[in-house]
């Protein structure tokens, strides 16, 4: 039974009613834009909204349009967003050569203004389309870089996104630990957020991822959950493709349990299986998606070949396989008609069967050469990537060997005024010094000079005080010459 992740890679939108209407809208407010920024804008919205109706080559001629008046005006958010709308278009026609070729130049311009929504955009657009050319190590490589940048930019619905879109290329490396971790993470976030359209989202990415594991009451027990959440969001896009996952779940039970030889339990599921595809495919009528209506069709008349009403399985195998064809879904187209072909075969109408297997061989030939197409157009761009990143590596290198230079040059330049001012530090400290041992020499010797002065004050002192007792003490030099004239002349009178 064909089973396909849901909500694989959001881009840039759902399709939603009114859709022409808008669209209308936007050309008359267009005709009467002259060319400045709004009419950049203006294109762009009707690029995107033309791309959500499948008008795809319309929608590319506004794009080339907006990048054209874009460059002119040098409108640099505008052009990254014509940019970004070509390579989702690009995408759908399955140009992805020109698909990776837009969005890498809408990264080279968000990364030049600094742009980091842009530059987040981006990287989640490149990792889509190597996650369809199947080069789902590179498909990771970009939604890891997508998802670091919406976390620096507090983006929860974008980092949401980025981990379901991790979780599905994990899937498809039949990773599923890994998967059910960055499905759970997205899961978490959402609920944190109130985001309860995406809690939903991430309960059936899970109930698919458990369906692929075999464990399908766990696959059942996150599909009850969502259910419940759709219903009351009134989401019916959302309810079809619960109601897939549980119709999915039931027959690969049923699968299980014949395998087994459990034959009662086989048809229960089975019979559980044809009742919730047959809501899925009366919902999804409702909304009017060809594509789940053309593959639910695939998916019940796999059922009912399994429960041998072959003339059932026939009538839903060709509604199915004429929707496949309109839509020219080589996948749906392939399984169908080898479904037909044996349905036919069992009823005994073996001209039909051969028609229907031609079909299916036709359509498989058809599918071997778009994957070769596929493998070749990622050997091209694996080429001019290893190309790219050669020339990035020299100009790294180039840009390296300048800075390195710039570097030592710098730091002969710090060394030298280092040096100089060691020398201008020590000649200074070394003045300084003198200049405190002269200062220190001068108050010595002044201080010795006080002394001395001192000193010889002192002994002066001394010297006048002696000879002022000695003046004291002594009799005068006349007083002496009286008396010995006295005593001359008493010797004179007495012989």
């Amino acid at each position: 039974m064909r089973r396909s992740v849901t909500y694989l890679f959001i881009l840039l939108g759902l399709l939603f009613f009114g859709q022409t209407k808008k669209i209308d809208s936007l050309k008359t407010i267009l005709a009467k834009t002259g060319n400045d920024t709004n009419r950049v804008l203006i294109l762009n919205k009707l690029s995107i909204n033309l791309k959500l109706v499948s008008v795809y080559d319309e929608a590319l001629q506004f794009a080339e349009e907006s990048k054209t008046l874009a460059k002119k005006l040098d409108f640099k958010v505008g052009l990254i967003r014509a940019y970004s709308s070509a390579g989702v278009l690009n995408f759908y026609k399955s140009n992805y050569s020109e698909a990776l070729k837009n969005h890498t130049e809408a990264l080279k311009l968000s990364e030049a203004i600094a742009y980091k929504p842009g530059i987040s955009s981006a990287y989640n657009n490149i990792g889509t389309v190597y996650f369809e050319l199947g080069n789902f190590p590179e498909c990771l490589k970009y939604q890891f870089l997508s998802l670091k940048i919406k976390r620096e930019l507090k983006d929860t619905v974008g980092s949401a996104l980025s981990l379901n879109n991790i979780g599905n290329a994990y899937i498809r490396l039949q990773k599923y630990p890994e998967a059910l971790k960055y499905h759970n993470e997205a899961l978490q976030i959402r609920k944190e957020h109130g985001d309860r359209s995406g809690f939903a989202q991430s309960l059936e990415n899970i109930s698919a991822l458990y369906n692929m594991t075999n464990e399908f009451e766990k696959s059942l027990f996150n599909s009850a959950i969502a259910l419940k959440i759709c219903e009351e969001l009134g989401d019916k896009q959302g309810l079809g493709i619960t109601y897939s996952n549980i119709g999915g779940s039931y027959y690969q039970k049923a699968v299980l349990a014949e395998d087994k030889g459990l034959k009662k339990e086989a048809d229960e599921a089975y019979n559980e299986s044809l009742k919730n595809i047959a809501t899925a495919i009366k919902i999804q009528e409702e909304v009017g998606d060809k594509y789940n209506i053309a593959s639910l069709n695939a998916d019940i008349g796999l059922v009912y070949f399994k429960l041998k009403k072959y003339r059932e399985a026939v009538e839903h195998g060709n509604i199915a396989l004429a929707i496949a064809k309109v839509s020219g879904n080589l996948e749906i187209i392939k399984e169908v008609s080898s479904g037909l072909s044996n349905a036919y075969t069992k009823l005994g109408d073996h001209n039909k069967a051969l028609i229907s297997y031609k079909e299916h061989i036709a359509a498989k030939d058809s599918l071997f050469n778009e994957e070769n197409t596929k493998k070749t157009v990622q050997l091209e761009m694996n080429y001019d990537f290893e190309k790219k990143e050669a020339a990035a590596k020299i100009e790294n290198e180039k840009k390296e060997a300048i800075a390195a230079a710039e570097n030592k040059k710098q730091k002969i330049v710090i060394w030298s005024v280092c040096g100089i001012l060691i020398l201008v530090i020590t000649f200074a400290v070394y003045a300084f010094r003198s200049y405190l041992q002269k200062q220190k020499a001068n108050h010595e010797i002044t201080k010795q000079k006080e002394t001395i002065e001192k000193k010889q004050k002192e002994i002066l002192d001394s010297i006048h005080y002696a000879k002022c007792i000695q003046t004291a003490l002594l009799p005068s030099e006349r007083y002496i010459n009286k008396n010995l004239n006295y005593l001359n002349n008493l010797d004179k009178s007495n012989p």
